[in-house]
């Protein structure tokens, strides 16, 4: 059986995807120990919620300091794209059906 899909999304559309998926994805306690998209959902959850306010004060705080740009802007980004890098997974992983298997065991 092929699960690939025909065509991929590109990475605005994985996005997408990824927080379609994060909204519909059940969050029972039972699924937790099989699935791990709990983990990532929550994850990315408090990470598009609060990494965009540490990356700004983590980028005034090393300039204020009379630290480098570089640096204050690359903690900056890397914070940023966290958010981003749980939904691409998400996204990745919405488009691929789920084993028959494991969701007649849960269910």
């Amino acid at each position: 059986m092929n699960t690939t899909p025909e065509t991929t999304p590109g990475f605005l559309q994985k996005l997408k995807l990824g927080r379609q998926y994060a909204k519909t994805f059940p969050l029972e306690k039972c699924l937790m120990p099989i699935f791990p998209e709990h983990r990532v959902i929550t994850a990315s959850r408090f990470a598009i919620r609060y990494m965009p306010a540490f990356a700004v004060f983590t980028l005034t705080w090393q300039i204020a300091l009379g630290g480098q740009l570089g640096p204050a802007v690359a903690t900056g980004l890397f914070a940023c794209s966290l958010p981003l890098q749980g939904l691409w997974w998400l996204g990745k992983r919405s488009v691929y059906a789920t084993t028959v298997g494991i969701t007649k065991l849960v269910l």
